[in-house]
């Protein structure tokens, strides 16, 4: 029974994917996949800020491209990194110096992420948007429809509709992940 905390280790898993972290306790980078066929990736936020449970967040390839630690350490979305996303945040991870280790979704179907009603004027979010970060925001928005293909390599598709409203609200929609 002694060996068991180094097989949790060695094969990427813990208790559950909302648990966070102030060490490395999985092995930062590890992946885990679940009953569904959904993936995870256990990282570090080094971005000064926390990260709610189903906050988008992005690869900090700003410091790390080119490197191996470029699946390892995530950051809030911004501008610069929205051809970078991450995925989705499942636990609420502290900022860097804090519990800053937790599991992100990076493939996968997942209920109810946050995402931003489109404006009265703008476009519906369709079956098969495409759906991306939004500058140091909590949510998704609409970044394509499903006719024109991808913009983005790391994305998210919407699996529901989703039809303008007067003003823009959050709300939940069903998605798919393609952060791999």
């Amino acid at each position: 029974m002694a060996n068991v905390p180094n097989l949790l280790k060695l094969y990427g898993k813990s208790a559950d994917l909302t648990d966070i972290s102030t060490t490395d306790e999985v092995g930062v980078g590890r992946t885990r996949i679940d009953e569904n066929g959904n993936k995870y990736r256990w990282v570090k936020n080094v971005d000064t800020t926390a990260f709610v449970a189903t906050q988008p967040v992005a690869w900090d390839s700003a410091a790390n491209v080119g490197t191996t630690d470029y699946y390892k350490e995530v950051t809030r979305v911004v501008n610069a990194e929205l051809m970078n996303m991450a995925g989705l945040a499942m636990g609420a991870i502290g900022a860097s110096g804090g519990s800053m280790y937790g599991w992100v979704q990076v493939w996968g179907h997942f209920t109810d992420a946050p995402v931003i009603t489109p404006a009265t004027g703008g476009n519906d979010i369709e079956e098969g948007s495409e759906l991306i970060g939004v500058d140091k925001q909590e949510y998704l928005t609409y970044g394509g429809n499903a006719a024109t293909g991808a913009a983005y390599s790391n994305h998210f598709r919407a699996l529901e509709v989703l039809a303008t409203a007067t003003g823009a609200a959050e709300t939940t929609l069903d998605i798919f992940i393609y952060c791999v």
